[in-house]
C-alpha cells in the first residue's frame, strides 16, 4: 500500500499569533486531504473505455496485467515519470503506469486492481475489451491493445 506524508496545519487567531507547529501524518494513497471538515476524502478513480481501436482476447489483457505488475511490483515512479511494456499476444497490447500531479509513488499490489478494473470496466461482454485508462489524483493507468505494433 502507498504511503505519503501531508503536513495539516489548524490555524485560529491565537495560532497566527505564535509559532504553528505542524503535525506530520502519513495517509494511504487511496485518500486525498481535503479542506472539508479536515477530514479526508476517498480518492476518485476514473476509468475511461477507449470504445474504438483494436478489441482483444481478455484473457490476454489479463495475462498482460499480470506480468507487467509482477515484473514493476517495488519500482519507484518521480512526478511525471511512466513505465509502460508492449506484450505481443497476437497484437500489441500496451500496459502502462504513470505518475501523476506531482506525486511519487512505488508500484504496489494495488497495479493488478487498476489495470484489471480497466479490462473488466471496458469489456465487451464477449471476453473481449478495448481496454482504456484509469485516472485518480496521482496515477493514470493505462491497458491498450493495438494491432501490428501500433496502440490503435
Amino acid at each position: 500500500m502507498k504511503f505519503f506524508s501531508f503536513v495539516i496545519a489548524a490555524f485560529s487567531a491565537s495560532a497566527l499569533a505564535s509559532v504553528v507547529v505542524p503535525e506530520a501524518r502519513n495517509i494511504d494513497a487511496g485518500e486525498i486531504a481535503t479542506r472539508e471538515n479536515g477530514e479526508l476524502a476517498a480518492r476518485d478513480e476514473i476509468i475511461s473505455c477507449y470504445n474504438a481501436g483494436t478489441v482483444h482476447d481478455r484473457s490476454a489483457l489479463d495475462h498482460a496485467i499480470d506480468e507487467f505488475c509482477a515484473n514493476h511490483l517495488g519500482w519507484h515512479l518521480d512526478a511525471g515519470q511512466e513505465v509502460g511494456v508492449r506484450y505481443y499476444t497476437g497484437i500489441t497490447v500496451y500496459v502502462s503506469g504513470k505518475a501523476i500531479n506531482g506525486c511519487n509513488w512505488i508500484i504496489d499490489s494495488n497495479c493488478y486492481r487498476l489495470l484489471h478494473n480497466i479490462a473488466g470496466t471496458c469489456s465487451s461482454g464477449t471476453g473481449r475489451s478495448q481496454g482504456g485508462f484509469s485516472i485518480d489524483p496521482c496515477g493514470e493507468w493505462r491497458v491498450d491493445p493495438g494491432s501490428n505494433g501500433s496502440d490503435f
